[in-house]
């Protein structure tokens, strides 16, 4: 799922609308404002507390109005960046390469507390070991730190000259392996991991943080500099009403596994029974053991900016490779979260 989001988005969203401009509950002191957010992918239970958050009336009692914008052709990224629309759903990775060509992301909150994901084999394989991946065929949709995630892993695992062959695919996940198409791919644990074994299908899983990458965030929300500059109250309106969201979500798992297929016009999941098993692992991963939700740690995203670096992702607007390090710092902030106790 999180490479392919950037690839295509072919689905059919129940609800038949181009803009989910979702009915909010609730009542506010006076007129709301208008924002939109796009997700970056399909609806699924990375997005759960978005929806709690509208259909509770979060958003409306913060005095916005939220409009969801579909994963279309455009990355969410270029969307904020464009001032096409206000927020997004987005990656620390995605967050960290486009402030590197200039383009003035921030980074609100983090979605999820740690890593979930993982390099996803079949149980039956007979790989146990990422050095195993060496010279395998990996289902790629073309994330941009994948071949630097993957090598590291290969390396830290004893291979001393890492390869492996990279498929395109339309969907990477684990049915590419089902189907023969490739014998790894990158998945979260709490989305596609949920689906196979729903389906039945017994995969063993390598996490990257375990092998020589840095921890990173994914998702997060993220916005851009100049609303931060210009409209900080709707920034904070936005970002203290989804950590309500989340943090419902956190408490109330099949509750809110329920609000996001009943309003989000068409999820990931094959069955109900799969949004409330995704939803049950998420809850338990949104903050983890964190104070509250969202909180960004500088030390994360210096470590995985340095690991993305190191590796030559970082590029400037004319495609050169960066000859220094960008500032981190200026990639997320925790100024909106409201103060934890």
């Amino acid at each position: 799922m999180r490479v392919s989001s950037r690839i295509a988005a072919t689905f059919v969203l129940l609800a038949g609308a181009a803009t989910l401009a979702l009915a909010a509950c609730g009542t506010s002191a006076g007129p709301a404002t208008d924002v939109k957010l796009a997700l970056d992918w399909i609806p699924n239970t990375n997005h759960t507390g978005i929806y709690v958050a509208q259909q509770q009336g979060y958003y409306r009692q913060h005095g916005i109005n939220v409009a969801l914008m579909p994963y279309g052709s455009t990355a969410p990224e270029a969307l904020v960046a464009s001032g096409q629309v206000q927020f997004a759903v987005s990656f620390q990775e995605y967050v960290t390469i486009n402030r590197a060509a200039g383009q003035p992301l921030v980074a609100v909150a983090a979605i999820i507390a740690h890593n979930t994901s993982g390099m996803a084999v079949l149980a039956n394989s007979g790989i146990t070991r990422p050095a195993q991946l060496q010279g395998k065929r990996f289902a790629s949709a073309g994330d941009p730190a994948e071949d630097a995630v993957i090598a590291t892993m290969l390396a830290h695992d004893g291979v001393a000259h890492p390869s492996y062959q990279p498929i395109q695919v339309q969907d990477a996940s684990h049915t590419s392996l089902v189907s023969k198409a490739a014998d790894f791919v990158w998945i979260y644990n709490g989305v596609e991991g949920v689906q196979a074994k729903d389906e039945g299908v017994n995969l063993t899983t390598f996490n990257p943080t375990d092998y020589g990458v840095p921890d990173f965030y994914s998702p997060v929300l993220i916005t851009s500099q100049q609303e931060i500059t210009q409209h900080p109250d709707v920034v904070r309106a936005m970002v203290q009403a989804t950590a309500q969201g989340y943090s419902y979500a956190a408490q109330h798992p099949h509750e809110s596994a329920d609000l996001l297929l009943q309003h989000a016009g068409g999820t990931l999941f094959a069955n109900p029974q799969q949004a409330y098993d995704s939803q049950a692992f998420q809850s338990a991963h949104y903050s983890d053991k964190l104070a509250c939700w969202g909180q960004q740690s500088g030390a994360t995203w210096a470590n995985f900016g340095h690991f993305l670096y190191g590796a030559g992702v970082l590029v400037d607007a004319n495609n050169k490779p960066l000859t220094s390090e960008p500032d981190y710092t200026a990639m997320f902030t925790n100024q909106f979260l409201a103060s934890c106790s």
